[in-house]
């Protein structure tokens, strides 16, 4: 897998591929964007991917992708473009414990799954809130995620944020809830305002 270990997987694929010989090659499995999409590299940036993708093309049998924008991406690099390729998404465990986040059939539910990091998009999700209760008031947004250590402060600024727009009515800050399936079924709308993702 290239992720979440990035290059050291990649690279870890290509020894295998390479120098066990006498055991079938590797498959790849790429969560994320490549390089070679994103506009501006340097020079000597491109050279290091083309370099990597010249050794997988003669180290993996075959690339599993996350997402068709994944698949299209590696499909623009023309080095490894003629590899076998195969998509599949990121799966849901189906836990469906029944429970009942929305008692309320009234108010419409907006549901965020995220962990609570700055790229994820929170904050715009707010601002946008403070804006769309002025049109209706019959709408929730409700976030679950996670937090690192490191993180821990950028929930307390977004709960911050929530009280000083007077939005606690409308806007519920969770820890992380593993059924994930039974929150997307209580949900009118999955909002999803990263600022960037790997996936496409």
């Amino acid at each position: 897998g290239s992720y979440p270990g990035g290059k050291a997987c990649i690279w870890a694929c290509i020894a295998y591929g390479l120098f066990k010989k006498n055991i079938e090659k590797p498959i790849l499995n790429i969560h994320a964007m490549t390089d070679l999409t994103i506009k501006n590299l340097t020079k000597t940036y491109k050279v290091q991917n083309y370099i990597i993708d010249i050794l997988i093309k003669h180290s993996v049998k075959k690339i599993i992708s996350c997402s068709t924008a994944v698949k299209d991406s590696l499909y623009s690099r023309k080095f490894i473009n003629n590899l076998p390729q195969i998509v599949i998404h990121n799966g849901i465990t189906n836990i469906t414990n029944n429970q009942i986040i929305n008692k309320d059939e009234k108010i419409k539910i907006i549901t965020i799954l995220a962990n609570y990091v700055p790229y994820k998009g929170h904050e715009l999700a707010i601002d946008a809130m403070s804006y769309l209760i002025k049109l209706r008031d019959d709408i929730k947004l409700v976030c679950y995620g996670d937090h690192s250590d490191n993180e821990k402060d950028h929930k307390n600024f977004l709960e911050t944020k929530i009280k000083e727009l007077n939005l606690s009515k409308y806007i519920d800050i969770n820890n992380f809830n593993e059924d994930k399936l039974q929150l997307y079924r209580n949900s009118s709308l999955i909002l999803i305002p990263s600022k960037s993702e790997s996936f496409g």
